[in-house]
């Protein structure tokens, strides 16, 4: 993150713990020393995973959170986009095995479903798959890094989606 968007996160930080010491001030400028220690502790941490991360610790800690503390709801918010991304592809496999290939499967899919946002992303259902040497193969990387981009642009806090990946439960066609 860069300063700018650590400001951005420290100001709901300020409203939330507006009681505590730290933020008792008022302005956000006495912050900056502080602000700039945690661009740097948390460089690892996108701004849209920091926002994400945020709403966990706005949820669960009743004092402003430590750099770790941070550190470690930006991983569990990573793990859950990881987790959804993972799903995305077992779905499309799924599909494929039950449909008896992927443009029959895709052909099932409503408008709005994940996957169908996903594969139609890609380009369309060819871009599933690679060429090797026998055969081919899927296109696992780009899959994932597909289905993260799209379930980021789902949960865009700033747009007014729904905040976090924190979605209702058994909704596949999010």
């Amino acid at each position: 993150m860069t300063n700018s968007e650590m400001t951005e996160i420290f100001t709901v930080l300020k409203i939330n713990y507006r009681y505590d010491k730290m933020f008792r001030d008022g302005e956000t400028d006495t912050l900056l020393p502080t602000i700039k220690l945690w661009t740097t502790a948390l460089a690892d941490v996108d701004f849209w995973t920091g926002q994400q991360a945020l709403i966990v610790v706005l949820r669960e800690c009743r004092y402003p959170p430590t750099i770790a503390e941070f550190h470690e709801a930006a991983e569990r918010v990573t793990q859950e986009l990881n987790r959804q991304a993972s799903d995305v592809f077992t779905d499309i496999r799924t599909g494929e095995l039950l449909h008896g290939t992927l443009e029959a499967y895709y052909a099932t899919l409503l408008p709005g479903n994940k996957v169908k946002a996903v594969i139609d992303r890609m380009g369309g259902t060819q871009n599933l798959v690679r060429e090797v040497m026998d055969g081919y193969a899927w296109n696992l990387e780009a899959i994932l890094a597909t289905a993260k981009e799209v379930i980021k642009d789902r949960k865009k806090l700033l747009a007014g989606g729904k905040p976090a990946l924190l979605s209702e439960k058994g909704n596949t066609n999010e």
